[in-house]
């Protein structure tokens, strides 16, 4: 009896206990998910750089998201500053040129070259649901989480890189919100992309002219 007295006090004493600064990853993911569950709209300014071989590319843009799959990236800086994109769902968007033949509207697979970042990313994957979806079918070798300040990191190691894009490790920062505020990817010890979310604004009003060019 007194054996069964002490491992409940133990037990109980456990639970009670303050979380540890880190935890599982599956707990961050959980947090990921109930946050994005709870959002219907958000916008927020996208900062991106990405590095393949040689070459580098850097550009910012404004984003604005509406579920199921309604966004809008207006790119204010860097790389093909001006242009403007749609997409609504499918395999099509709705895209504009920067400067004197930014009048001309062109419709273009989410896929075109011209409207993907230099790593093959579109603005389908842009949104916070469409990374938590890839990341929670991620093959993974391990997934750990710590605590940096206020934010949750979430780090993924890719059990098989090459279904991955040669991507060996991929790490996502979770704000305050339960959201991504960094997402960086690795091939080996070199970071080729990293995107930063700034001035999130959740569940805003969204007219329907914010999805037209």
């Amino acid at each position: 009896m007194n054996n069964a007295v002490s491992l409940l006090a133990v037990a109980l004493a456990l639970v009670a206990a303050p979380a540890d600064a880190s935890q599982p990853g599956s707990a961050a993911m959980a947090k990921y998910k109930a946050a994005w569950d709870s959002v219907r709209t958000y916008t927020c300014r996208v900062t991106s750089h990405e590095e393949l071989g040689a070459r580098v590319q850097d550009f910012t843009y404004d984003f604005s998201f509406q579920k199921p799959a309604k966004a809008r990236m207006d790119i204010t800086a860097g790389d093909n500053k001006g242009r403007a994109v749609v997409y609504t769902g499918g395999d099509f968007l709705t895209g504009r040129q920067s400067g004197f033949i930014s009048f001309i509207k062109l419709r273009l697979n989410v896929h075109d070259r011209r409207v993907t970042s230099m790593r093959g990313a579109t603005i389908a994957q842009a949104n916070f649901g469409s990374l938590y979806d890839h990341l929670a079918a991620l093959k993974s070798a391990s997934r750990t989480a710590s605590r940096a300040g206020k934010d949750i990191v979430l780090t993924i190691v890719v059990a098989s890189p090459a279904t991955d894009g040669g991507i060996t490790k991929e790490v996502v920062a979770l704000g305050s919100a339960g959201l991504p505020v960094v997402y960086d990817e690795y091939q080996g010890t070199q970071r080729v992309k990293r995107v930063t979310f700034d001035d999130l604004k959740l569940n805003v009003p969204l007219p329907p002219s914010t999805f037209t060019l």
